[in-house]
């Protein structure tokens, strides 16, 4: 496997992940460190409102969001924290300025969610949980 060129900003990349999910989390946040861009500032928030206060306080450079942050059966589309989130993201215009990932599980159970989510919100890509870095 070819390593990367590492890519040295004067600023951080600053990224909020946000997850329902510790090792979803983790997975996200890995991703960014191996991609070759030094430094990362990576912050992260579990649910809609923590995502929510972070998003209307704090610049980010990149935000990855999953769809469903809540336990359980994720229920109806209309329910699921991340399209929220991504509303006061298109609302408040901040997708034109920063890099918006969509990143989520249950793409399966409502494919209509990854073209809403990017046609809808003007995401930048739609990422499935289940990837690897094979």
């Amino acid at each position: 496997m070819a390593s990367l060129e590492v890519l040295e900003l004067q600023e951080p990349l600053r990224v909020l992940i946000v997850d329902d999910i510790e090792q979803d989390r983790d997975t996200a946040a890995a991703v960014f460190r191996a991609c070759g861009v030094t430094p990362v500032h990576l912050e992260f928030a579990a649910s809609y409102e923590d995502a929510l206060f972070l998003v209307r306080y704090t610049y980010f450079d990149v935000i990855v969001v999953d769809l469903v942050l809540h336990s359980g059966d994720p229920g109806p589309r209309e329910s699921w924290e991340g399209f929220w989130l991504l509303q006061e993201i298109l609302e408040r215009g901040l997708h034109r300025h920063v890099v918006v990932f969509v990143r989520t599980g249950h793409w399966r159970e409502d494919p209509e969610a990854a073209r809403s989510s990017v046609k809808t919100f003007q995401i930048a890509d739609f990422w499935q949980k289940n990837f690897t870095f094979d």
